[in-house]
């Protein structure tokens, strides 16, 4: 667990942060308004310090904004318009994913997963949809923490993978690679759903589950702080939604919602 200010903010504070910037990443369309938005939770995401985690995952996502934008270009050679690339067609959804994955990546590393299913009980949500909830959310930090123990383990054995290797023996690195994380990620998610089911709920009432959350940390000024700092940034998002919802947007183009 890392040591940042997010470790000091409740678990439901982070939890209804995360809920809203769903619902307003979803409700606003302009560039101008996703931009607030990422931006708030990318200066959340780098509270946590994991800068070289954090650079992987966005190399990540712009590999699949390549992608995208490939199959896109594809597309436009057959049918050109449903193939139309446009600031509103690739790079807002992409936006939008950003700023879920900053926010999760937030909520999923600053909290044990103890207060996550006493936050989750206490909102009073059904079992089916708790412990699922708890396990994706701790399944990200596990899984960083694999991917590093695979990787140093190759460093031992005299495996220098880089780029170069990547492209020239595709299916080598597969096996060094790949086929380690997916029985690494297999058993951590078996794991994390047995710790979920046993250290946070009683069939699912949630009593050990309340018990637990009230021993350990409640509301101080910084849950406060942190829900000024969240109505502040939906408010100058909605600001921008409404005075420059053009801004950046070619103007012949449909708005998407």
């Amino acid at each position: 667990m890392c040591t940042s200010v997010l470790t000091q903010i409740d678990a439901r504070t982070k939890l209804l942060l995360t809920l809203l910037g769903a619902i307003t990443t979803v409700a606003f369309s302009s560039l101008a308004a996703q931009l607030v938005l990422f931006v708030m939770s990318l200066l959340m995401t780098l509270l946590i310090k994991r800068v070289t985690l954090v650079l992987v995952l966005y190399g990540l996502m712009a590999l699949m904004m390549g992608l995208a934008i490939g199959c896109t270009a594809i597309i436009t050679l057959f049918i050109p318009d449903l193939g139309e690339m446009t600031v509103q067609n690739l790079l807002i959804p992409f936006l939008r994913g950003l700023t879920m994955m900053n926010l999760v990546m937030g909520l999923a590393l600053s909290t044990k997963i103890e207060n996550i299913m006493a936050a989750l009980s206490q909102l009073r949500l059904p079992f089916i949809i708790t412990l699922p909830s708890t396990v994706m959310i701790r399944f990200i930090p596990t899984f960083a923490h694999d991917v590093s123990q695979v990787w140093e383990t190759l460093k031992i054995r005299g495996w220098q993978l880089n780029f170069k290797m990547l492209c020239s023996h595709p299916l080598l690195c597969a096996r060094l690679v790949f086929t380690p994380i997916l029985f690494r990620a297999l058993k951590s998610s078996e794991a994390l759903g047995v710790a979920a089911e046993l250290k946070g709920l009683d069939r699912g009432l949630g009593q050990h589950a309340a018990k637990a959350f009230s021993s350990d940390q409640g509301f101080t000024h910084k849950d406060w702080l942190a829900f000024t700092l969240c109505l502040g940034t939906v408010t100058v998002a909605l600001l921008a939604e409404i005075y420059l919802g053009d801004w950046g947007i070619n103007p012949g183009s449909p708005r998407l919602p």
